[in-house]
């Protein structure tokens, strides 16, 4: 009777605070409707915004500094053969950066522990929680990926490590526009491994503003001479036959796209005018009307969540029985103390506190194992020895004074039994999970009405803080645009812009012009040639697919080699096209009107020019891009005859895409006929 009034009494106050959440969100509406407005009117407009998705084809570099001396170091060692004899002062100078380098990690180090660094200055990754995990797990997790997150920043923002990164930048770009060095710059291995820098030092943010406004010339000096090795190894002859050589070409055309988001992100290109100060103006004010709502908005999330809690808790009791629930919370108290109490952990007082609450936990855990349902044969079998080496976890100690002098100077002690304080009752905390999961899912309606709320108001508080987040990001771009100089005067910010932006144009001259349309053009003749001989290949054997049962034993191994050489040939082509489709994507913003439509022998058209075949095959392939998302759900023989009716130019990559996609029928023939006859195996 008392759990049953328990548990109406929580139902009440929890839709209570339904009601009063719901109230106070009109009247955010009503007292904060500007807000309202702006938020959704953002949202509409982000429908109509051109997406600049990362490719597939370009990897995403996770921090800024990993391995990134290691990296510096390879390429010192790549480039000792073919430029230490004839640029010593520039080779003995790379390797005095990658020194000091190495001494500011160490000096770091020594400074704030090892903190998120290993011994060779590389970043610790932190491994996300699985979908099972428990709160505390990802608690645990995001305060170590704070942490990290505030190692990082405060090791490569500093002006000291961006100057370092810097100035190693600037020697490589000056050995890579030696004629001795080029031949090893060029080379597979120092282009994948220039690509990684590049792609890592640009995540470091080596364009964020300094305290006044400006961008940290470090930072600019380091962006020009990155732009500097682009344009020197995309110059580089490339043998597009080999897919080492292709791979490099699609490594730096990956980087140049990071490289333009960081450009564009900071407003570089960008001139003055009264639209961006009237801009900078409106998304001030409408910051100003956004974070009451957000703070609102927080304070209900709260009292959801903790009605929510309350809810949980009760229908938990209730269903579970007093003692399996004493259990299961005595576990989950022993798992939060041990991941997350201990992360939190500064002077003496903390850690004698977490000692005591320790020793609490493990004596109610094994008062509450008596009474708790662990199975029979899990209690007879199981259970003492479980128990034994949970006691050994406390390492003997036979009361709390002992327990806490033990531990309390023994740092390596206290990690240890953090790290295995549950171990041996692992299998008891799942028995408990499983039937905290059973019991929570038994009536669907109450589930939903303790999930339902708190996670719609959550999706709303996202939305907010990502709305307030975007703001300040304009803002930050507005600000140094409204500057001026971008770059203080004091420290030659004109002669930095004017590098960086004269390296950019003729890295993108490059790639929309005679390199990009030499890689174009491989990719159009390689598929081209695949494809045929796909159709020619099919021509030969289609039949064979279609009735099976006319194949004799014979001849069945010849029409399984087809059916090979029909998966290699399709796999061949998709991926070529793919990458060629890559390559426009990521450098669409490039492709402006053609300066020549022909070239031209004195007077006499030879053929279209660089810039336009580029531009054709790129419209031709948004379009096909676009034609085979929209039908991408019709069944295939409907796809297949829509498909069949588009026209395009039989030399341009849309057409090919499409070609690609309607000898998919044909594959699938030959793989169902592989797979019948075990062709493979």
């Amino acid at each position: 009777m008392k759990c049953q009034i328990l548990l109406a009494l929580s139902i009440f106050m929890f839709f209570s605070a339904q009601a009063k959440v719901t109230k106070s969100g009109t009247v955010i509406d009503k007292e904060y409707g500007q807000a309202h407005k702006v938020l959704m009117g953002e949202v509409r407009k982000n429908r109509q915004r051109i997406d600049r998705f990362r490719p597939k084809a370009c990897p995403l570099i996770s921090s800024g500094h990993h391995d990134l001396v290691g990296k510096f170091k390879a390429i010192q060692a790549a480039l000792a053969s073919t430029c230490a004899s004839s640029n010593k002062a520039a080779y003995s100078q790379l390797g005095t950066s990658i020194t000091s380098m190495q001494g500011t990690y160490n000096q770091y180090r020594a400074e704030n522990g090892n903190g998120s660094f290993d011994k060779d200055g590389n970043v610790i990754e932190l491994t996300e929680p699985g979908e099972r995990a428990s709160q505390a797990e990802w608690e645990a997790y995001s305060l170590k990926s704070a942490e990290r997150d505030r190692s990082l920043r405060s090791n490569q923002l500093e002006t000291e490590a961006l100057t370092q990164v810097s100035g190693t930048l600037d020697t490589m770009a000056k050995l890579s526009q030696s004629k001795d060095c080029r031949e090893g710059m060029s080379s597979s291995q120092v282009i994948d491994l220039m690509a990684d820098v590049i792609g890592q030092t640009s995540s470091m943010g080596m364009l964020a503003p300094g305290p006044e406004g400006y961008l940290i010339a470090a930072g600019g000096m380091g962006v020009s001479s990155i732009l500097k090795i682009i344009n020197e190894l995309i110059k580089s002859p490339f043998d597009w036959k080999d897919k080492d050589k292709r791979d490099s070409f699609l490594k730096l055309n990956c980087s140049f796209f990071d490289l333009k988001k960081e450009i564009d992100s900071v407003g570089i290109l960008h001139i003055k005018t009264q639209e961006h100060n009237s801009e900078r103006k409106k998304k001030k004010a409408s910051i100003k009307r956004l974070k009451p709502v957000l703070a609102q908005l927080r304070v209900n999330e709260k009292i959801i969540a903790d009605k929510q809690k309350l809810l949980r808790k009760t229908l938990l009791y209730r269903r579970m029985g007093p003692n399996d629930f004493a259990l299961l919370n005595a576990l989950i108290d022993g798992e939060y103390l041990t991941k997350v109490g201990i992360l939190r952990l500064k002077g003496v007082e903390e850690k004698g506190e977490f000692l005591s609450e320790l020793y609490a936990n493990h004596q109610q855990i094994l008062k509450a194992l008596e009474k708790g349902d662990v199975g029979k044969m899990g209690r007879k079998y199981k259970l003492p020895a479980s128990i034994k080496e949970f006691n050994a976890q406390i390492g003997g100690a036979k009361n709390e004074d002992e327990f806490i002098s033990k531990l309390i100077n023994n740092k390596a002690g206290l990690n240890k039994l953090s790290a295995n304080y549950l171990k041996p009752l692992n299998w008891v905390y799942e028995i408990q999970k499983n039937k905290e999961r059973g019991h929570y899912v038994k009536s669907k309606g109450i589930a939903q009405v303790v999930r339902d709320p708190l996670f719609k108001h959550k999706l709303l508080v996202r939305r907010y803080e990502n709305m307030i987040e975007s703001y300040d990001t304009r803002i930050k771009f507005l600000n140094n645009i409204q500057s001026d100089t971008i770059f203080s005067a004091k420290d030659n910010g004109t002669r930095i812009k004017n590098n960086i932006i004269t390296s950019f144009r003729d890295i993108q001259e490059s790639i929309y012009g005679k390199v990009g349309a030499s890689f174009t053009k491989y990719i159009m003749k390689q598929s081209k040639k695949d494809l045929k001989n796909f159709s020619k290949t099919y021509k030969s054997t289609g039949k064979s697919f279609k009735q099976p049962e006319l194949v004799d034993k014979q001849n069945r191994f010849l029409i399984c080699s087809n059916a090979k050489e029909l998966q290699l040939l399709w796999g061949s082509a998709h991926a070529l096209l793919n990458i060629g489709y890559d390559f426009i994507e990521t450098n669409k913003d490039s492709f402006y009107k053609p300066k020549k439509k022909y070239k031209m022998f004195l007077f006499i058209p030879t053929g279209k020019s660089d810039q336009r075949w580029i531009k054709e095959n790129a419209e031709t392939g948004f379009l096909a891009a676009d034609i085979l998302k929209k039908n991408s759900r019709k069944p295939m023989k409907a796809r297949v005859a829509i498909l069949s009716k588009v026209k395009m130019n039989k030399d341009q990559l849309g057409y090919n895409m499409i070609k690609l996609e309607i000898e998919k029928p044909k594959l699938k023939e030959a793989q169902k006929f592989s797979d019948q006859f075990r062709c493979h195996q």
